[in-house]
């Protein structure tokens, strides 16, 4: 069971995976309505043809189904992260973000595209909006991701103090996703010194 008193440590090592596992879940209900939406679509007539062959029905289902493609890309390469051992909290937090967002815009655009009866419990996709709602908030909400996201973003800190401009460290954690671009690179555009700041911060 583990040492006692790590309860909490042993949960916060976990909660990588946890919401890795809402954004699977995410998706692939998402894919599924979809898929329903679509077959729906080909089914129900309107002004004499089905409802498929109207523009709007195409541009919506278009872009849900590019939108779900895109996210299970990177959820697909979270994955490969999670089985090396490599998936780090702010990328499985973006995964949680990205995917849960994208499930209730799905599962809310085919309600629309159901019509009246898609606000009738006896169609799936009644129920797969009620469901989806709740994603966004358990496994951390998406708001706290989405501060977990920005702080790994604003982890540069400066101070003017007597000696002038002074850097208090870079504690940036490169992510595996990231290209390998620092954020001194992007810092260094603003502030010309930035080796100097750096080097005389070092030294002091």
């Amino acid at each position: 069971l583990g040492e006692e008193n790590q309860g909490f440590t042993y949960l916060m090592q976990d909660l990588p995976q946890e919401r890795l596992s809402v954004a699977i879940s995410g998706i692939a209900a998402g894919e599924s309505i979809l898929q329903q939406t679509v077959s729906y679509t080909m089914e129900r007539k309107a002004f004499g043809k089905p409802i498929s062959h109207l523009q709007n029905t195409q541009f919506k289902l278009a872009e849900l189904d590019t939108e779900l493609t895109a996210a299970r890309v990177f959820l697909d390469r979270c994955l490969e992260l999670h089985l090396s051992k490599d998936l780090d909290t702010v990328t499985a937090s973006k995964a949680k973000l990205l995917c849960t967002d994208l499930q209730f815009k799905v599962m809310d655009e085919c309600l629309q595209l159901h019509g009246g009866y898609g606000y009738m419990w006896e169609y799936p996709v009644a129920r797969a909006w009620a469901d989806a709602r709740v994603q966004k908030i358990y496994a951390g909400t998406n708001e706290i991701m989405k501060l977990i996201i920005a702080r790994s973003l604003t982890k540069w800190t400066f101070l003017i103090n007597e000696q002038g401009l002074r850097c208090l460290g870079d504690i940036y954690q490169e992510s595996p996703l990231h290209l390998g671009i620092m954020p001194h690179y992007f810092a260094s555009l603003a502030f010309p010194n930035l080796n100097l700041i750096t080097r005389h911060y070092a030294t002091s």
